[in-house]
């Protein structure tokens, strides 16, 4: 078994087995040998990249070999919303967010505590009333990586009145 192409997991664990009972196995990564190995196998954190996991299977009396492997990227790096929104104070009754992602990032957007729906560089709202409102942005990669940006603001439309003028005096 082994992990899916984009992994999050720093420390994937490769399980493999043989139709020879006595046949051992030889482990590599990323082309270094790493020698004799039994299933379950974790190499430990390898880092961020592209790598590639390779087994070979050895018959005893080690006539015959049979190799396996595969490649996957390591991602742990959640993914960078970059994004302009509405002021905090704001009379706009229809705010836009507008946002950009990585190739490959799914993005929902949130208005208020409401169900996310999939959005993509931008997310008009409205229109709203007066009141304090929110906007979020949820991001995944193709590792499964997440992350949020929300606005907060408040609209208000109505305008300031004078509840009492007094008269000008000593003119």
């Amino acid at each position: 078994t082994f992990p899916a192409t984009q992994s999050r997991d720093p420390a994937p664990a490769f399980t493999f087995s043989s139709t020879d009972a006595g046949a051992t196995f030889e482990c590599k990564l990323d082309g270094d040998v790493l020698g004799a190995c039994t299933s379950p196998f974790s190499p430990g954190n390898p880092g961020e990249a592209l790598h590639t996991f390779e087994v070979t299977a050895i018959d005893h009396p080690a006539l015959n070999r049979a190799t396996a492997s595969v490649s996957w990227t390591l991602d742990v790096t959640p993914p960078v919303i970059v994004a302009t929104g509405p002021e905090l104070l704001s009379n706009d009754t229809t705010p836009t967010v507008a946002f950009t992602v990585d190739a490959g990032v799914t993005t929902e957007c949130t208005l208020d505590a409401g169900q996310p729906i999939a959005c993509a560089q931008q997310f008009s709202a409205g229109p709203l009333g007066d009141a304090a409102h929110s906007i979020t942005i949820h991001a995944t990669d193709l590792a499964g990586n997440t992350s949020d940006r929300t606005f907060q603001f408040v609209i208000d439309t109505i305008a300031p009145t004078f509840a009492n003028v007094g008269g000008v005096t000593g003119l």
